[in-house]
């Protein structure tokens, strides 16, 4: 099966179940395709803007899409069930490509340029195929409310204290609630700006206050 079938595979299945729009991790980048990408933009649009996701609706939004497209893709998939099996093939067919032009990109470093800036975005590029997406899935608000509704509450009953570890800047502390278990937190900068030192810093406050 090529990438181009597995994308109208997986844009059919959310056409028949559009709650796959707000399960799924793909980002209109992923798609190496125009059409399929400009469909699944569309579908996007028709989620942000509360409306229902169907074969009207999307056209109505991109009014120089192919009118008939939608209904094509629908008639050709069997069913949404294995959304998530073309889903990753998604994934996989569009890190196979960034894989490819990132090393195109490392090998066309020039011998007078600054190697620092090509390893950070190596870096940055690498730390985005990892995930397997460019941003979180869309989310509905009813799925989200019970666990901020439950941080909330926790916040209230500590009174003004940290839930986290405090790293020892107020701003920063107040801004993520400390170091906490659940939380990933990426520091980023150009090179030679302090992120080490700023690390440093925080782990050794972290240190002072655990006692460890």
């Amino acid at each position: 099966v090529s990438q181009s079938r597995y994308e109208q595979l997986f844009l059919g299945a959310c056409l028949l179940d559009p709650s796959i729009l707000f399960k799924t991790s793909l980002t209109e980048t992923h798609f190496l395709r125009g059409e399929t990408r400009r469909l699944f933009r569309a579908m996007q649009s028709c989620v942000n803007r509360r409306v229902a996701v169907d074969y009207i609706s999307v056209t109505d939004i991109d009014p120089e899409m192919d009118k008939l497209h939608p209904s094509r893709l629908v008639e050709s998939t069997p069913g949404a069930a294995n959304w998530q099996f073309y889903e990753n093939k998604i994934i996989e067919a569009w890190q196979r490509q960034s894989i490819s032009m990132l090393g195109k990109l490392l090998a066309g470093i020039e011998s007078n340029s600054n190697p620092a800036e090509f390893i950070e975005r190596a870096e940055k590029e690498l730390l985005q195929l990892s995930t397997g997406s460019g941003k979180d899935s869309i989310k509905s608000l009813a799925s989200i409310m019970p666990d901020a509704i439950n941080r909330i509450k926790e916040r209230y009953e500590l009174h003004g204290k940290l839930p986290g570890i405090s790293t020892g800047i107020l701003g920063l502390d107040r801004a993520t609630g400390g170091l906490l278990d659940d939380r990933y937190v990426i520091i980023g900068a150009r090179p030679s700006q302090g992120k080490s030192a700023l690390g440093l810093n925080i782990a050794c406050n972290a240190a002072i206050v655990t006692g460890k």
